[in-house]
């Protein structure tokens, strides 16, 4: 190693990068494929999704709410379902400049599926999901500092 110091700095930069990638890339798998789901019973959370294979792109598409409702009732395999899609929203009113945040459509037993609770407020409810309910937002604590918005807002509008 003395005699050949270049060969040597070179030996050691290749073992320190090969560490540092594998130590990264466990990192990451074990984020997202090992640790379990932070909610109750992880292991009884099911995802399933809808694919278009009729369309030229093969890709997973939203399954209508009537669909959903129909499953829903016809289900002897789940003890519950809820539905969720994801969208890209804009938040910002009149007096705010623009904001986009990422917003989930779902149903109302979705957070109780999944045994989480509201903070502040209330949680969604059955009557919430009927048709011509008015609308009801729960916000995330993040999105809620980022906006400041008045923490009596919520208790306002119950």
């Amino acid at each position: 190693m003395r005699k050949q110091p270049a060969f040597t700095a070179i030996v050691v930069l290749t073992l320190g990068l090969g560490i540092a990638v594998n130590t990264t890339v466990f990192t990451i798998v074990n984020a997202v494929v090992l640790r379990p789901l932070p909610f109750e019973n992880p292991d009884r959370i099911v995802r399933l999704n809808v694919r278009n294979v009729d369309s030229a792109q093969n890709r997973v598409s939203d399954l209508s709410y009537p669909d959903f409702r129909d499953w829903q009732t016809a289900t002897r395999t789940f003890e519950q379902m809820a539905a969720a899609a994801e969208r890209v929203v804009d938040i910002s009113g009149d007096q705010r400049s623009a904001t986009v945040a990422v917003a989930a459509y779902v149903s109302w037993n979705t957070f109780s599926l999944l045994g989480q609770r509201a903070e502040l407020g209330r949680d969604f409810t059955e009557a919430d999901d009927r048709s011509g309910a008015p609308p009801v937002v729960l916000l995330s604590a993040a999105l809620w500092r980022a906006l400041r918005l008045d923490p009596t807002i919520a208790l306002q509008a119950e």
